[in-house]
């Protein structure tokens, strides 16, 4: 196969992962967190930064915990009307959704959701939560 037709055929199969995930609506546990992504750069750091791009992390678990399927989400910011607009095209109603408490994320209520925030603190000591074991 020559690399133009290798190439093709990747860009072909990314662009049905992502016509499949942006129609997905995620059903039951949902576990929410706000995400930065940005390199090592001057100026202002933690939210707010001109250097970073904001998204969200969304999984859908089962009864036990188990996670089933992963959204990843570029958002404007973390507001109430942008994490809003997410639930309405890809959380379903009656879901329950787990945060860190963050104040956008009271938008699942909206949604007619039972929004359950466990708040954690920061660092390492805070990923070793029993919630989320």
């Amino acid at each position: 196969m020559s690399y133009n037709t290798a190439w093709k055929l990747k860009h072909k199969i990314m662009q049905v992962v992502l016509e499949r995930e942006q129609s997905m609506v995620l059903a039951g546990r949902i576990e929410i967190d706000d995400v930065y992504l940005s390199g090592e750069k001057s100026g202002k750091r933690g939210r707010g930064s001109e250097n970073k791009v904001p998204f969200i992390a969304v999984v859908q678990a089962s009864a036990e915990g188990h996670p089933q399927y992963l959204q990843l989400r570029r958002v404007r910011a973390f507001t109430l009307k942008e994490i809003e607009r997410y639930a309405q095209r890809s959380v379903a109603p009656g879901s329950t959704v787990y945060s860190d408490g963050l104040a956008c994320f009271k938008a699942f209520d909206a949604r007619n959701c039972l929004h359950s925030s466990i708040v954690t603190g920061s660092g390492r000591a805070s990923a070793q939560h029993p919630a989320f074991k």
